[in-house]
């Protein structure tokens, strides 16, 4: 829904990103323990177990603590979360995890810290469009041109930036997260569908917390 001027009135919010990355950390947790790894994101519940946001906070600085003091599994390595977008809910979802020992850094130095980093704090990258999409014919992105003809574009995404986070909330597209879903026999996926489908099988979690599947369970 737009205004006269072509602008948004209505989207998500700063609170569904609080709500989403409250919920993939608990997620994290489950799915590193059946890994047969016990880690301090056990602390975490689902967000609407939780009386107000303060309450939920303080379950992931209890997280953020132990952390801090050198209990993730070394078996592990250390953990990586990239957030895909900028917006509203990348912001929210970006609070929460601004509460354990975090660093931010740029998507090309993933690679080091998902190798070398300290385990006592966990990572943390913000994509733009302008770190993983370039034109087809000469590798430049033009943000302008992109918005007319996105056809002229392809992303390394997969071969860049995926291959070394495990946690991703995903602002992408309801319709390509349904592609996602559907067989791979359904129907041809686009080069950037087939990266995000790769994503899902080598990481630990992706979530598109842009989708209000979190909201009343």
């Amino acid at each position: 829904m737009v205004d006269a001027n072509g602008y948004r009135i209505v989207a998500f919010g700063q609170w569904a990103g609080v709500a989403g990355m409250i919920n993939i950390l608990h997620g994290l947790g489950l799915r590193f323990l059946a890994l047969g790894h016990h880690t301090p994101f056990m602390h975490i519940g689902m967000a609407h177990n939780y009386r107000n946001v303060s309450q939920a906070i303080q379950a992931v600085r209890d997280c953020g603590y132990e952390i801090s003091m050198g209990l993730m599994p070394r078996s592990i390595g250390p953990v990586t979360f990239c957030f895909t977008g900028t917006g509203n809910v990348s912001k929210g979802a970006q609070d929460i995890i601004n509460e354990l020992p975090v660093e931010y850094v740029e998507p090309h130095d993933l690679k080091d810290v998902s190798e070398t980093g300290d385990m006592n704090k966990v990572y943390a990258t913000v994509l733009s469009r302008h770190h993983h999409l370039v034109r087809k014919s000469d590798g430049i992105y033009d943000p302008m041109e992109y918005e007319n003809h996105p056809e002229l574009y392809t992303s390394h995404f997969r071969t860049s930036v995926s291959y070394f986070f495990p946690l991703t909330p995903i602002n992408s597209a309801t319709h390509s997260c349904r592609i996602l879903l559907q067989p791979c026999s359904a129907q041809p996926l686009s080069s950037s569908c087939q990266s995000l489908r790769e994503l899902i099988f080598q990481s630990v979690a992706v979530k598109n917390i842009t989708l209000p599947d979190f909201v009343g369970k």
